[in-house]
């Protein structure tokens, strides 16, 4: 007991130690959890009502120039890359991390308790406790009620009171550590938002059927980034309803390397293809331009010319198709 109580003052001493630094008392706050939670609500709006990573012309078309200049300042066009975004949410981290440090030695000591530790004012008052009277001898009945409660609860203790005994009980200890463990669920999921802002990217690419292509453009810069594999379409397909408004696109694509298959799938909007920490989302589809065009000449003079439908299409889209009517003209 004397050990024991040595490790509680302990811990004690040391959390009165923490306590006492202004940055510690600053992150083990509530309040600072409270508002940091408001703020990134709140820019996460912004960010959904200012389209992100688009170009500064449509920015400036939209906004003005001084509303684009004023945007550009503080990062709203790519908010979630921002410097004080990516602040916010370390700082969430390490108020996540110093609250639950704080209170888990309290947590740990109840959990990992050896005896029963009930206080004494718990009665029956909650409902957690129950008084019998049996006219049976007091021996018998104890021996009784102890293989009943045995058979329901891994812990419990029997304690003699006045004219009786008290059976004290106990299960569901562990749960306690419910709480720790939520907090390292969101602490994990902040750490893998900071870890995709700092190195990850966004990017897309048109893809025509029967085509493949190793690299994408940027959203945020319009650079353009090798993959480091090909993505292959083969096939594409859309589906409309009966009023004409797209239904579903499908694409099916092979994921090549050095010219063989390593992963094929089809694809449709929020079903992404995944390799190598890359996802492959089906956005849009679209009309590519013909892939040829023949001319015919008629007796007044026009040349007329029509595109030959072939079977390109992109990646996410239709097949390319048209006509174009030369203006009239010698033939030379």
């Amino acid at each position: 007991m004397k050990r024991r109580g040595a490790r509680r003052n302990d811990a004690n001493h040391q959390a009165g130690i923490c306590c006492s630094v202004p940055l510690w008392r600053f992150l083990a706050s509530v309040r600072l959890t409270i508002a940091l939670l408001l703020l990134l609500a709140a820019t996460s709006a912004v960010g959904t009502l200012i389209p992100q990573g688009g170009s500064p012309a449509d920015y400036i078309r939209q906004y003005g120039e001084i509303g684009y200049r004023l945007a550009y300042v503080f990062d709203l066009f790519d908010m979630y890359h921002s410097w004080w975004f990516r602040g916010l949410i370390l700082l969430l981290t390490a108020n996540i991390v110093v609250c639950t440090w704080k209170r888990f030695p309290a947590v740990w000591r109840t959990v990992s308790a050896e005896t029963l530790n009930l206080p004494a004012r718990r009665s029956g008052q909650d409902g957690s406790s129950r008084n019998l009277s049996n006219p049976a001898s007091l021996k018998r009945s104890k021996s009784e009620y102890e293989k009943y409660i045995g058979r329901r609860f891994r812990r419990f203790r029997t304690d003699p009171i006045e004219n009786g005994f008290r059976i004290v009980a106990e299960k569901g200890r562990w749960t306690r550590l419910g709480v720790t463990g939520v907090h390292l669920s969101v602490v994990v999921l902040l750490v893998g938002g900071l870890i995709g802002s700092l190195f990850g990217f966004d990017g897309y690419v048109n893809i025509a059927e029967g085509e493949s292509v190793d690299r994408i453009r940027l959203r945020t810069n319009g650079a353009v980034v090798p993959l480091g594999f090909e993505i292959f379409c083969e096939d594409f397909d859309v589906s409309f309803y009966d009023t004409g408004a797209p239904k579903e696109y499908r694409s099916r694509l092979r994921i090549l390397e050095e010219g063989r298959t390593v992963l094929q799938k089809d694809i449709i909007v929020n079903d992404p293809l995944r390799y190598k920490g890359i996802h492959l989302f089906q956005s849009s589809y679209g009309t590519l331009p013909p892939t040829a065009l023949t001319l015919s000449f008629s007796p007044a003079g026009f040349r007329r010319g029509h595109s030959q439908q072939g079977r390109r299409r992109s990646k996410g889209g239709s097949a390319g198709t048209g006509s174009s009517i030369l203006p009239q003209g010698n033939t030379g």
